[in-house]
């Protein structure tokens, strides 16, 4: 919003209040993908975890970063890229870091199978 406001003078002065919202630390962005995760029956696979928060510290410091958005667009990204994965015409392309659903609910190649 502070860019939209500097690129039109006048509209920083027609709205009365200006609400500042701090970003996320990077451990609550975790736990944020870990959630949004479970909600939908995925985990990190191995190494995973480790993988995605690397690229939460990189990504924090570029621009656009918005939060938990960016957290949750990385997380559907990486679905889609398993999606692909799991496709017929796929298998047997390298498996991707985050796998889903849990081993302790169905197996990759089970659900791959289907």
């Amino acid at each position: 919003m502070d860019t939209f406001f500097r690129s039109n003078p006048g509209m920083s002065s027609r709205i009365a209040h200006h609400l500042d919202f701090p970003d996320y630390p990077h451990a609550d962005l975790l736990r944020i993908a870990d959630r949004m995760l479970e909600q939908r029956n995925y985990h990190f696979g191995p190494g995973a975890r480790e993988a995605f928060e690397e690229y939460i510290g990189y990504r924090i410091t570029q621009e656009h970063f918005a939060n938990a958005r960016s957290v949750r667009n990385a997380l559907d990204r990486a679905r889609l890229r398993q999606a692909s994965v799991c496709s017929p015409t796929r298998i047997g392309s390298l498996v991707p870091r985050i796998s889903a659903p849990s081993p302790s609910r169905t197996s990759v190649p089970a659900a791959c199978s289907r």
